[in-house]
């Protein structure tokens, strides 16, 4: 493996904060569709290192990356959002909108700003939801010892 580079952001992992996330604009347009339907998110989940793109990381200057930048982080936290980043495998929710519960288990960690976390996500058919429906709205007819 070698000795780990001087500058963390030269880190492959990190590939020179080069990498998909939210923006600066994308954040804005966040907030906008939050104050136009009176809505509050809850949270943002991305299979990615960041919930932040690697651009918006360099701050407004494009230098700075421990500085102004980082727009979706400080959306979220100071609205109280769940930020969950390396959720892999979140396709199923898309295809499944309205359908799934998303529970994120994070341990609590003193002084610490990130934790790692147990998320599990059940999404429930249409065809199963359908039958769900049924069973509870009809109750079963009792039979007299009769037949015919």
């Amino acid at each position: 493996m070698g000795d780990p580079p001087k500058d963390p952001f030269l880190h492959p992992y990190i590939n020179g904060l080069n990498y998909p996330g939210f923006g600066k604009a994308a954040v804005e347009k966040l907030i906008e569709i939050e104050n136009r339907k009176g809505i509050r998110i809850n949270g943002i989940a991305m299979d990615n290192l960041s919930i932040d793109s690697g651009e918006s990381g360099c701050g407004l200057d494009g230098k700075n990356p421990c500085g102004d930048g980082w727009y979706a982080h400080q959306f979220g936290l100071t609205r109280g959002c769940s930020l969950l980043e390396n959720a892999s495998g979140t396709g199923q929710l898309a295809i499944n909108t309205g359908r799934c519960s998303l529970i994120a288990g994070a341990v609590r960690l003193t002084s610490a700003t990130e934790a790692p976390a147990r998320v599990v996500v059940s999404c429930r058919s249409q065809l199963n939801a359908v039958r769900r429906v049924r069973y509870y709205r009809y109750r079963p007819v009792r039979r007299s010892g009769r037949r015919g």
